[in-house]
């Protein structure tokens, strides 16, 4: 039974593109924040292992919905053109953070 509904793929990418930013910037603040005289570095491992993971599902969650708003052939706006051109370059930056 097709009720004429689809997913807003593009919408739902768009949404997890600004998570993603968001979750970006808490990882970074995280990090600058970070004093190792302070600080319990076994209770700092954790907390930016898990906003990590957090960030990873969010990132390929949303590169997954861009490609389905591309094969779907959804309407094209701003929330397409950003996830188009957001998603790459978060991947980028993320797999350079691996060799840095």
């Amino acid at each position: 039974m097709n009720t004429g509904k689809t997913t807003p793929y593009k919408k739902w990418a768009f949404i997890l593109l600004i998570s993603q930013v968001v979750l970006q910037v808490v990882i970074a603040s995280m990090i600058i924040n970070y004093a190792t005289a302070f600080d319990n570095a076994e209770d700092f491992n954790f907390k930016i292992r898990t906003v990590s993971v957090i960030a990873e599902i969010d990132l390929w969650a949303g590169i997954i919905l861009t490609i389905l708003s591309v094969v779907k052939k959804e309407n094209r706006n701003y929330q397409y053109y950003f996830s188009l051109i957001g998603y790459p370059l978060i991947l980028l930056f993320n797999l350079l953070s691996y060799f840095a």
